[in-house]
């Protein structure tokens, strides 16, 4: 498996062109092969590819918000032709209402059903609200989601919901299209470097490679001192892991 990582843990260092070159050879060096974006940094989308070309790194996926989905998807789908993108990921949905989990399938279906002609695919990225239940709602809103469209599964918000992620991952592999591998505490949202944390990192690679996933893409919210470093020890820990 090869490791990409979700540039939103890179947030406090990344502002412009300059920035974000340097972060990428950084990454790379670090064994980082793919990105993931979250925003473009107001840098021309031909300039974002031409960086991460030059950093000998492969652009993966994009994550945007249902407003943007919603509003300026045809934006998106073009800047995701450029950098040659294959997946946008929405980013977040309320979920916390029948009719939040609506809204949220009905924008994931009408931009997969836009997207589908471009070659791109539409992932949602979900945290831990969309595995609680919800009053009215017949179903998790989770489970309402995954009927429309595939998962970007981040399963530190899934250990954090009290499930066990590497099971998750197993049972819902069809329905997975790229996954984020991350660590935390389970009984408070607090993400952290991988290693650091309380979940069991080792069985969830294993249920990767079992799986069959190409990528394991590294995303860290609250990056500690800063997102390279942070992203570092997150590498080196992924590929002792992956070298037994």
């Amino acid at each position: 498996m090869k490791l990409a990582i979700q540039l939103y843990t890179l947030r406090d260092i990344i502002r412009d062109e300059e920035t974000l070159a340097d972060a990428l050879l950084h990454l790379r060096q670090m064994g980082y092969e793919g990105v993931e974006f979250a925003g473009l940094y107001d840098i021309p989308a031909p300039r974002v590819r031409q960086i991460v070309e030059q950093a000998g790194m492969h652009a993966l996926s994009c994550h945007v918000s249902l407003d943007t989905m919603e509003q300026e998807l045809d934006g998106v789908l073009e800047d995701a032709k450029v950098l040659g993108l294959d997946t946008v990921a929405m980013a977040w949905s309320a979920a916390d209402s029948p009719e939040a989990v609506a809204r949220a399938v009905r924008v994931l279906q009408a931009a997969q059903s836009a997207a589908e002609p471009h070659g791109v695919r539409i992932l949602y990225h979900n945290h831990s609200h969309e595995l609680r239940p919800v009053d009215g709602c017949a179903a998790l809103p989770l489970e309402h989601i995954m009927q429309a469209v595939p998962l970007e599964a981040d399963l530190y918000w899934v250990f954090y919901a009290g499930l066990d992620p590497a099971r998750f991952l197993r049972e819902n592999n069809s329905r997975i299209g790229l996954l984020h591998i991350k660590d935390g505490k389970k009984s408070k949202p607090l993400p952290c470097a991988l290693g650091e944390g309380e979940a069991d990192i080792p069985e969830i690679c294993l249920a990767a490679a079992d799986c069959g996933k190409e990528w394991l893409i590294v995303e860290n919210d609250e990056p500690s001192p800063d997102g390279l470093q942070d992203a570092r020890r997150s590498a080196e820990y992924l590929q002792k892991i992956l070298e037994k």
